[in-house]
């Protein structure tokens, strides 16, 4: 073969590579795209059964809460958020008691991550309902208010009367420092989203929340259809790659562990 001829060949292999690589690449996006779209589903579900509602009891939270996760192996957790004024706690708390939580009570994470006590502030946004209960009660009266990540997609999705993610969290209820993002869905008082800012401001009652962890939903949409020797990393965010934050890899270690 001459050198000309091996230039040529090796151009059309690399080609060839170059389109292979970008086909796995749509299909691993849409792999994922749907698999995440089943799995956030479950919040809007749970939204629905609040507009609907008048009030939903912490057993009625559970069986419907039961049933979507049962549907969707993504979701490491919902719960329910309620909007809660500094006059209303020690009230919500004492309900939450009677309620067969005995130890109920508020927090915030302090800055090395460890629980502490509220700080005063004009409301908080706490965890009142949680399911499954096991492996996320440690979540339980956290003020998601307290961190500026979480409170930033709150404070957007009440706003816009919209379901919206937050940016990459460490989750209050797990053991190992793992990250994950949360999906707040707001529900308002009479079941429906106002018309204008101001209005959602003043008739905003809580937030569903759907707590995804990042490795598990992103292992479960592609280690399937990876094939051997291929390696995906998943960023947050737009920009050079070595300024953002890796939040999923499929050869480890994953978002946070650096």
């Amino acid at each position: 073969m001459t050198l000309a001829g091996f230039r040529l060949l090796d151009g059309v292999i690399r080609h060839d590579q170059i389109s292979s690589f970008n086909l796995l690449a749509v299909r691993q996006v849409s792999t994922l795209q749907q698999n995440l779209d089943r799995n956030i589903e479950t919040v809007y579900a749970l939204g629905g059964l609040f507009d609907a509602s008048e009030s939903v009891s912490r057993r009625e939270f559970g069986v419907f809460s039961e049933q979507m996760l049962s549907r969707a192996s993504g979701v490491q957790a919902l719960s329910w958020n309620p909007l809660i004024k500094p006059g209303q706690l020690d009230d919500v708390k004492r309900l939450a008691r009677l309620d067969g939580l005995d130890n109920f009570d508020f927090f915030q994470s302090g800055p090395d991550g460890k629980p502490e006590s509220l700080t005063a502030r004009s409301d908080y946004v706490a965890v009142l309902y949680i399911e499954p209960y096991g492996k996320n009660r440690k979540a339980l009266g956290y003020d998601v208010g307290s961190d500026p990540i979480r409170r930033d997609a709150l404070n957007q999705a009440r706003d816009t009367g919209r379901a919206l993610s937050s940016g990459p969290v460490k989750l209050v209820q797990s053991l190992e420092n793992e990250f994950g993002f949360l999906i707040f869905r707001p529900v308002y008082f009479n079941g429906r989203s106002p018309e204008t800012v101001e209005d959602r401001r003043r008739l905003i009652q809580g937030f569903v929340v759907g707590v995804y962890n990042v490795s598990s939903i992103l292992a479960g949409a592609l280690d399937a259809a990876i094939p051997a020797r291929t390696r995906v990393t998943i960023f947050d965010g737009e920009g050079d790659v070595g300024s953002l934050t890796p939040v999923f890899d499929t050869q480890g270690p994953h978002v946070g562990s650096s």
